[in-house]
């Protein structure tokens, strides 16, 4: 993996059962090397009782040395005590990685748990075998190759639509309509859709980014292009949900809704600091109201937060998860790397937000709990509806 790979990373460590995948780490990575640091009091320890183990234990057959060491590795920085640090290695790296760079290889759907505790579908990305085989939203997985699942197992299915580019995949859907359609289909390499946008009526616009991963902001400033400003009169910035992503993406589409300004300051343990602005350049002059809830998170709080801070937006939904410290990810080998919290951010108006998050300046609840949001219909989505207000306003 490349050290560009692992940079710049902003995380939250929380297991959510939204869209592909369970993010693990919570960290805003500014800059990424190794650690050249020689621990040899420790280093000598580690050998002595591996020496002592290999020629004095009697079972040498039940060892496995390489789950041994990297159970080791694992146990040191969870003894850090940090929800938001840790280990990572083998297939976990993999995963990882494919989710900073916001490509994997699989079918190109996101799916979530309805409340019927079916897997289902929120999006079907643009030409994806998904897509083109007709899968859309609100349509239900049934089974994979045969076996049946449901939503308690959304991470099972995850890693059973995922594999190698090529292969096929057979599931049955259960329609919207209420069909049942077995359905083949092959694998190939998926780029994430991060960025949604339409119009909710004549004049208001409507962005969804679902997370902020290398290329969020080049798929925001070529999607915001189906907006024309000179009509629309109001924008809907949807960050509910989103655990967060790379710094420099969330700087950039910042820096692109915001008038000039300080977007967020970063102080590090070694006394350094970090502030980034931005040159209003292409600031979005139209009001902005912000959709935040529980799972809004990292990056989308520090964008949330630094787009009410310059009075560019009024913030509706739930409080936000509260995210504020600062790691980096540090490349171990080829095989394994660890983030570590390094440091924290602050907001343009000084606030550190860890384990306190965005207050809305709207509080609006959403009656169906059990629903996805993104599976309600917009009539009932009433944060959604509460924004449209605000905007007609």
């Amino acid at each position: 993996m490349s050290k560009n790979m692992l940079r710049r990373m902003l995380y939250l460590v929380l297991v959510v059962a939204i869209g592909f995948v369970g993010y693990f780490a919570g960290v805003l990575t500014e800059r990424t090397g190794t650690n050249a640091g020689s621990y040899v009091t420790e280093a000598l320890k580690l050998k002595k009782l591996g020496d002592v183990i290999e020629h004095e234990y009697y079972f040498q057959e039940d060892i496995d040395k390489e789950e041994a060491f990297e159970r080791a590795m694992a146990s040191y920085v969870n003894q850090l005590g940090d929800p938001f640090s840790s280990y990572i290695s083998g297939a976990d790296l993999d995963s990882f990685t494919e989710e900073v760079e916001g490509n994997y290889v699989g079918i190109g759907v996101e799916i979530t748990v309805d409340e019927d505790n079916f897997i289902t579908v929120i999006n079907s990305f643009d030409g994806s075998a998904a897509q083109v085989a007709g899968i859309k939203t609100g349509d239900r997985i049934i089974t994979v190759y045969g076996e049946t699942y449901t939503g308690d197992q959304l991470d099972e299915v995850v890693d059973k639509i995922r594999g190698l580019p090529g292969e096929t995949v057979d599931l049955e859907i259960l329609t919207a309509e209420g069909e049942i359609k077995p359905i083949t289909l092959t694998r190939s390499e998926v780029s994430v859709e991060t960025v949604r946008v339409r119009m909710l009526n004549d004049s208001i616009g409507y962005v969804r980014i679902s997370s902020f991963d290398l290329e969020t902001d080049k798929e925001f400033f070529e999607k915001m292009k189906f907006f024309d400003f000179t009509k629309v009169k109001g924008l809907v910035v949807d960050l509910r949900s989103n655990s967060g992503g790379t710094l420099d993406s969330t700087v950039a589409i910042a820096d692109y809704l915001m008038p000039e300004g300080k977007i967020v300051s970063v102080k590090y343990r070694n006394g350094e600091e970090l502030t980034e602005t931005s040159d209003a350049q292409h600031a979005v002059n139209v009001p902005i109201c912000v959709l935040i809830n529980e799972g809004t998170a990292s990056a989308a709080e520090l964008l949330s937060g630094g787009l009410r801070d310059n009075n560019q937006a009024v913030l509706i939904g739930k409080n936000s998860y509260g995210k504020g410290v600062v790691g980096q990810t540090f490349q171990i080998d080829s095989q394994s790397a660890v983030l570590l919290t390094v440091g924290e951010y602050f907001l343009p108006c000084g606030d550190n937000i860890h384990k306190i998050g965005l207050k809305p300046d709207i509080e609006v609840d959403i009656d169906n709990q059990n629903t996805s949001i993104f599976l309600l219909p917009e009539s009932e989505d009433a944060q959604l509806q509460r924004a449209i207000e605000e905007l007609k306003r």
